[in-house]
């Protein structure tokens, strides 16, 4: 009902703050939300105490509800957020958002594995076009071939695994898959190097330390759409590919989780540690989400329920506070012109809303209660605990650390004497819904939390 209302709210408020040339088709795309995620909702709400719901063709659970639920509103957002007056190609831009929404819901929807894999790169095509078409400097080019070449490289083992699926098992639905793992294939490094490849893809889209080049330079150059669609909906495909592909090894990988684990939470420290080394607005945030994946993929290794249920509600919670983050850093990078935080400063002192809203977004970022990520890293904490006491060590450095660098950016940016004269525009009515539009669901669904605890 909450949600419902806030799409209410914003149906009726947009289409006033936007250009009048494009009104109508604003509102035509806003009537289209509104019966979809009706729909979705009344089907979620009604399955909600079910399992696993069957279907020939889709599958129909409540992991994908709730990762739709989020595409669809960080979708809705990043229509709000658009400025037409900067751009005159909206009606492609409208066309590549139809196709983002198909793509993504048939991504979470399909009960086929070959269908996800193409849904899952097809995906690529539109954030190429979005990086390309909408980026702000020459160098988009080249960030477009990163994230083209880096995860097209990653995936061709995982369609060499599906066929691997399709000649042992003679089938490549999901749900019949999950219930039959590889044990009786024997444990030797044949499976292993098989199940390595197979997460691979994954593990390149989350992206975890090591593999996460293609993440910063495709935030930098990539329009405030396209940071937004990258850090709310794009890295999450890489957490549920996981979901649905580690239980088909799950008798081999509880002897190698040790390996995995301890490699990823050592990626996100220092992914930690790069941030306190960052000048750039828009790259300290990119940083910020390899250290979140990190620990967020961490936990749905060890396989446990509490982790797994933390890790859903993470990415959900980091898909609302990322994209946030980096709305509010291009509202500033509109005022002042420069992404540099040497140049960003004293930002109290020229908005005081904005300023108020930057730190509850930041404050988000850290877990703070009662937002969403607070309850997702408790999950996360016990789950990586249970599975080995020794872990306290790098969770401790890990939450140290972000602590430090989330300081160091409220800091530099909201404190400090002014050196130029700027020209800093009051906020539209435009931006602080849209910025309200993240901190809302991210800080009161939790009044909900019941329905992460029947996700799988």
């Amino acid at each position: 009902m909450m949600m419902m209302l806030m799409l209410m709210i914003s149906l009726i408020i947009m289409p006033y703050t936007m250009n009048v040339k494009y009104k109508l088709m604003y509102s035509v795309m806003m009537f289209y939300y509104m019966i979809f995620i009706i729909m979705f909702f009344s089907e979620f709400y009604s399955f909600m105490n079910m399992k696993i719901i069957y279907h020939q063709l889709l599958n129909l659970d409540n992991l994908s509800y709730l990762l739709i639920m989020l595409s669809l509103w960080i979708l809705l957002l990043m229509l709000l957020s658009k400025d037409n007056n900067k751009n005159n190609s909206n009606k492609m831009y409208l066309n590549i958002h139809n196709v983002l929404i198909l793509l993504l819901s048939l991504t979470f929807l399909v009960n086929d594995y070959l269908m996800f894999y193409l849904c899952f790169e097809s995906i690529l095509i539109p954030i190429f076009m979005l990086i390309l078409g909408w980026g702000y400097q020459p160098e988009r080019i080249q960030a477009g071939l990163y994230i083209m070449l880096y995860t097209l490289f990653a995936s061709l083992p995982l369609l060499m695994s599906l066929f691997l699926f399709m000649s042992y098992f003679n089938s490549l639905f999901i749900n019949y898959l999950v219930f039959m793992n590889l044990f009786y294939l024997g444990y030797n490094w044949l499976i292993i190097m098989w199940m390595v490849v197979t997460m691979f893809a994954f593990l390149v889209k989350m992206p975890i330390y090591m593999f996460h080049l293609w993440l910063p330079k495709a935030h930098v150059e990539a329009p405030l759409v396209g940071s937004m669609l990258l850090a709310g909906v794009l890295l999450k495909l890489g957490g549920y590919g996981i979901i649905r592909m580690i239980f088909l090894f799950k008798c081999m990988y509880i002897n190698m989780s040790y390996y995995f684990i301890c490699f990823i939470m050592m990626g996100g420290i220092y992914s930690a540690l790069v941030c306190m080394n960052q000048t750039d607005l828009k790259m300290l945030i990119a940083y910020s989400s390899v250290a979140h994946m990190s620990v967020m993929t961490s936990g749905l290794m060890t396989l446990s329920y509490l982790g797994i249920q933390g890790g859903i509600m993470l990415m959900l919670g980091h898909g609302l506070c990322s994209s946030g983050l980096f709305f509010i850093g291009n509202i500033m990078y509109e005022r002042f012109n420069t992404r540099s935080m040497l140049i960003i400063k004293g930002l109290s002192n020229l908005s005081y809303l904005l300023n108020v809203l930057w730190f509850i977004m930041l404050v988000n970022n850290i877990s703070a209660p009662p937002c969403m990520n607070l309850f997702s890293e408790i999950n996360l904490f016990i789950s990586l605990l249970k599975w080995s006491f020794l872990m306290f060590i790098l969770l401790i450095l890990y939450m140290f650390i972000c602590s430090c660098y989330t300081l160091y950016l409220y800091y530099m940016t909201s404190h400090g004497k002014i050196n130029l004269a700027y020209s800093f525009n009051n906020n539209s009515l435009r931006e602080l819904v849209v910025v309200l539009l993240h901190l809302v669901p991210l800080n009161l669904y939790i009044m909900k939390s019941e329905i992460f605890y029947f996700i799988y």
